[in-house]
C-alpha cells in the first residue's frame, strides 16, 4: 500500500526551478545518500550544517521505520477494511459499510498523524529561519498549482511570493502541520484573489474553484 503524502511535500526539482530559496552560491553539499527529492532540496537549498545533516540523517531513517512498522501491523487491517466495504456495497449491507468505513478512517487517520509527527522531528532539525523559507516555498509552489491557469505576470508572481511570505507564519503555528498548512493556502489564495489577480483572471478562478468544490462534494456523497 503506497503511503500517502501529508502538507503537499513536492519534489526537488520543483522547489528548485520554482522558488530561490538560497543563493546558488550557497548551496550545501550533501553528506548522507538518504538525502533524496524534498529532502535533498532541504539540504542543499537552505545551506544545512554539518551537524543538521546528520540529525537529518537520523530523522529520515526513523521515519523510514516508523512507516515500514505501520505498513506491517496496520497494512493488512486497511486491506482486509477494504474489502470488507466492497463487499458490503456488493450486498447493500448499510450497517457493515459503515463498519468498515469507520474503520478505514481510524487507520487512515492514524497513518496521517505518524507521518506528521515524524515529518514534525524532520522540521525541527532546521533553524526559526530555515523553517519559514521552507514553508514559504511549499506555499509558493501549493497555491502556483491552483493559480497556473491565471497565466500571472512576473510583477503578479513577485506579490505571490509576498503573500506566501507572510503566510509561512501561519503554516508554521496553525496547529497540527497538515492544518497549518491548509489554513496558509487558504488564506494565501484569498489574499491573492482580492490583491493581485485582475478581474478578469479573477472571475476565473472564482468560478474555477467553485466547479472543483462541488465537483468534491458530488464525489464524497456517492
Amino acid at each position: 500500500m503506497k503511503p500517502w503524502g501529508i502538507g503537499g511535500i513536492v519534489a526537488a526539482l520543483v522547489l528548485i526551478a520554482a522558488v530561490g530559496l538560497a543563493s546558488r552560491s550557497g548551496y550545501a553539499k550533501s553528506k548522507h545518500p538518504t538525502f533524496t527529492g524534498e529532502y535533498l532540496t532541504m539540504v542543499q537549498q537552505l545551506s544545512l550544517s554539518d551537524e543538521q545533516q546528520g540529525k537529518l540523517d537520523e530523522q529520515i531513517k526513523a521515519r523510514k521505520k516508523s512507516m515500514d512498522d505501520w505498513e506491517k501491523t496496520s497494512g493488512p487491517k486497511y486491506a482486509a477494511a477494504q474489502q470488507a466495504l466492497a463487499s458490503a456495497k456488493t450486498k447493500g449491507n448499510s450497517e457493515n459499510i459503515k463498519q468498515a468505513e469507520t474503520a478505514l478512517k481510524i487507520l487512515a487517520d492514524g497513518r496521517v498523524a505518524l507521518e506528521g509527527l515524524c515529518e514534525s522531528k524532520i522540521l525541527a532539525v532546521l533553524t526559526p529561519e530555515q523553517r519559514t523559507k521552507w514553508e514559504t516555498a511549499l506555499l509558493v509552489v501549493a497555491v502556483g498549482a491552483d493559480l497556473k491557469a491565471e497565466n500571472l505576470s512576473a510583477d503578479q508572481q513577485a506579490k505571490v511570493r509576498t503573500v506566501c511570505e507572510k503566510g509561512a507564519d501561519t503554516a508554521i503555528k496553525g496547529g497540527s502541520l497538515q492544518q497549518g498548512r491548509d489554513a496558509a493556502k487558504a488564506q494565501a489564495l484569498k489574499e491573492i484573489a482580492e490583491t493581485v489577480l485582475t478581474p478578469t483572471q479573477r472571475d476565473h478562478f472564482t468560478k474555477k474553484t467553485g466547479q472543483a468544490k462541488n465537483a468534491a462534494g458530488e464525489s464524497l456523497a456517492k
